[in-house]
C-alpha cells in the first residue's frame, strides 16, 4: 500500500533533501504515527490519519526544536529537575514523576500554594488505568474521543501513585497533550510529567516562548521551545472520581463536546 505524505505547514521545499530521519513509529486511535528529524532538528510528528484512498496525510504540528536543546531538557528531567517546554495549550514548567521526589520545584518557582496538586501529562491513554484506579467505562470513552487533546480528567489515584504527587482524596489529573514536543519528551524520559504553566501564581500563562518571563525561565536549567504559539486556552477539568462526571474547570471543551457521552 503506498502512502503519500504532504506537509501542513508553509512549504516543504524549505526543507528540501536535507537528512530526513524516522525516530519512532506508533499506534495511537488506530492512526500510525511517525516522528521525523531533519538533520539535529526534531520536526514533529506525521500522523497517517484514516482517510479515503488516494488522500494525502498531514504533518501535523510541524515544530523546529533544536536536537541539543532537547537532550539538555531530557537531561535535566531525568536528574529530577523541572524545565520549561511547550504543550498544545500553553508553555508549562514540568518536573518527571518517578524522577523527582516530588513537586515542590514547580510550587518555588511559580510561588504557588502548595495546597494544590500538579496535574501528569502522560504519553498515552493506557495511563488511564496505569496511574488510575476504578476507571469508568465513561472516562475510557472521553480518552477514546478526547485524547491526545486539551483534557483533563480527575480519577482515583492508583498504588504506583506517589504519596507526593496525589491530591486531595488520592485523586490525580492525568492529560495527554497534542504536542509533539511535550510527547517527545515524555517518551524519551519514561514518565509522566507533572506540569503546570509557566508562569508565576496570578500571571498570564504564556502561548508562546517569547511570552515567557526572563525572571520565570532563570530558574530552570533549560527552557525548550519553538516558534508556533500555543492555543492559550487551558484544558478543559472533568472529575471523573463518582458516577456522574462533572466539570470542575471548563476550557477548549465545553458541555456541548460532551453530549454524545452523556
Amino acid at each position: 500500500m503506498g502512502i503519500s505524505v504532504r506537509c501542513s505547514i508553509d512549504s516543504c521545499a524549505r526543507f528540501g533533501s536535507v537528512g530526513l530521519r524516522f525516530l519512532a513509529f506508533a499506534w495511537r486511535h488506530g492512526d500510525f504515527y511517525v516522528r521525523v528529524a531533519i538533520r539535529r532538528y526534531v520536526v514533529g510528528t506525521i500522523r497517517l490519519k484514516k482517510m479515503p484512498p488516494m488522500r494525502a496525510a498531514r504533518l501535523e504540528e510541524a515544530t523546529m526544536v533544536d536536537e541539543a536543546q532537547l537532550s539538555k531538557a531530557v537531561a535535566a528531567l531525568t536528574a529530577g529537575r523541572p524545565v520549561v517546554f511547550p504543550t498544545d495549550t500553553v508553555y508549562g514548567i514540568g518536573i518527571a514523576v518517578g524522577l523527582a521526589c516530588s513537586p515542590e520545584a514547580i510550587f518555588i518557582d511559580k510561588r504557588r500554594d502548595p495546597d494544590k496538586a500538579i496535574p501528569w501529562l502522560v504519553g498515552s491513554p493506557a495511563a488511564l488505568t496505569r496511574y488510575g484506579r476504578d476507571v469508568s467505562q465513561l472516562a475510557h470513552d472521553m480518552v477514546s474521543q478526547f485524547w491526545p487533546g486539551p483534557l483533563t480528567l480527575v480519577v482515583k489515584a492508583g498504588d504506583n501513585v506517589p504519596e507526593a504527587f496525589r491530591g486531595a482524596n488520592d485523586t490525580i489529573a492525568l492529560r495527554m497533550p497534542n504536542d509533539s514536543v511535550a510527547l517527545e519528551l515524555i517518551e524519551r524520559v519514561g514518565f509522566p510529567l507533572a506540569t503546570s504553566s509557566a508562569n508565576f501564581q496570578g500571571k498570564k500563562p504564556p502561548q508562546t516562548l517569547a511570552d515567557v518571563d526572563p525572571e520565570f525561565a532563570a530558574q530552570v536549567p533549560v527552557v525548550l521551545g519553538d516558534d508556533v504559539p500555543r492555543s492559550g486556552v487551558s484544558s478543559t477539568i472533568v472529575d471523573c472520581t463518582h458516577e456522574h462526571p462533572h466539570i470542575l474547570r471548563v476550557g477548549a471543551l465545553a458541555a456541548d463536546d460532551f453530549k454524545e457521552l452523556l
